[in-house]
């Protein structure tokens, strides 16, 4: 009977060692996953921290150096400075009679403001020409040089759309590729259709909340004219 119960006994001891080794492996797979996850929380957290950061320092920013809210002619002032460092050479320039820049490897020929009661509101950076010969080979590369810019300083945009093939946007009209929002500040990359078989990628930023306050002053204005035509007839 001892000889009988010597290999079961042994048998139990193996099983419960084997039981144990399973049991040790699954406990290592179990932490590693939840260092894991513990680790892409606290990235994400600091991720989130150095973007809240950037929305309080950035917000009251049209584009470097340039604040919204100023009169135009401090806007010149400022964008003359902006400009200066970002001017192409003759060598490196694409056209003789018109100024180009370079964000980046991202080009642009132009930097426009829009006021409202002579306060900035609103900056654009217009790209440089392409005709639809070379669109498909140029406006990606314009395109994943703007965003990568973007996106490495804000993060992942809130909108996203596919670059659009050429002959999908109409002349005179455009269309919003990408958007971020930075606290009070509203930014966007749009392609627009120029005309005479030209597109350009522009930067746009957005003051919000005076945009709104433009926006509630222009309904005010038309509802007013309304009922005064009406009171007339």
């Amino acid at each position: 009977m001892r000889k009988l119960l010597l290999p079961i006994t042994f048998g139990f001891i193996c099983l419960s060692c084997g039981s144990s080794s399973n049991r040790t492996e699954i406990d290592e797979e179990l932490k590693a996953s939840v260092d894991s996850i513990r680790v892409e929380r606290e990235a994400e957290q600091r991720n989130q921290a150095r973007l809240d950061s950037i929305s309080k320092t950035e917000e009251h920013l049209a584009i470097k150096g340039i604040e919204f809210g100023i009169s135009e002619a401090e806007f010149n002032k400022k964008k003359s400075a902006f400009l200066k460092p970002l001017r192409l050479n003759k060598r490196e320039a694409q056209y003789e009679s018109i100024p180009e820049y370079r964000l980046g490897t991202y080009r642009f020929d132009n930097l426009s403001g829009t006021f409202h009661k002579n306060k900035l509101y609103r900056i654009d950076l217009r790209g440089e020409l392409v005709h639809y010969n070379d669109y498909d080979h140029s406006m990606p590369t314009e395109f994943n040089a703007l965003s990568s810019l973007l996106t490495e300083k804000y993060g992942k945009p809130f909108i996203e759309n596919p670059l659009p093939e050429w002959h999908t946007i109409k002349d005179g009209y455009g269309k919003t590729i990408q958007s971020w929002l930075i606290g009070d500040k509203y930014i966007s990359i749009g392609l627009f259709n120029t005309g005479g078989g030209y597109y350009t990628l522009n930067f746009t930023a957005i003051q919000s909340s005076a945009s709104d306050r433009i926006i509630q002053e222009n309904t005010a204005k038309s509802e007013a004219l309304k009922k005064k035509d009406a009171n007339v007839l």
